[in-house]
């Protein structure tokens, strides 16, 4: 294990920050069925937009990754916060405090539709946008 992240060093920091962001911006859904997340990991057992899109499930994810990597953690923050916003638009909400609060927070009132053409539009803004912004703080990490 030590030799794996040890080679982690040698990998540019783009690269991790593209991984992370990937892999955050699905890694909330891993408790649905048929996600694309669960396509490839087995799916967590649990109700379906709950403690997997909380901001507990935010930090210990991000906290999780960065073990591998600062750049690695850091793009799965910004991935995993972009998802959250992004069902925050959507009409059933997100529980950002649960299991302190169980409410379903929304923040606009214009309501889009899970796997409809603007959400998919919005994730590859967003995700493009993340990606230019935590590249250069990266190169300024290293």
């Amino acid at each position: 294990m030590a030799a794996s992240i040890t080679l982690l060093a040698f990998i540019p920091a783009t690269l991790g920050i593209a991984g992370g962001l990937l892999l955050g911006s699905v890694l909330p859904d891993i408790d649905a069925d048929g996600s694309t997340i669960t396509r490839i990991l087995p799916k967590i057992p649990i109700e379906h937009r709950t403690i997997t899109h909380s901001i507990l499930a935010l930090f210990a994810f991000s906290s999780l990754a960065s073990l591998v990597s600062v750049q690695f953690g850091i793009g799965i923050f910004s991935g995993f916060l972009s998802h959250l916003f992004l069902d925050s638009l959507n009409p059933t909400g997100v529980p950002f405090f649960y299991p302190f609060i169980k409410i379903k927070y929304r923040f606009s009132k214009i309501r889009i539709r899970t796997g409809s053409i603007l959400e998919n539009v919005l994730l590859v803004v967003l995700l493009i946008v993340d990606f230019l912004i935590l590249s250069k703080v990266a190169n300024n990490l290293i």
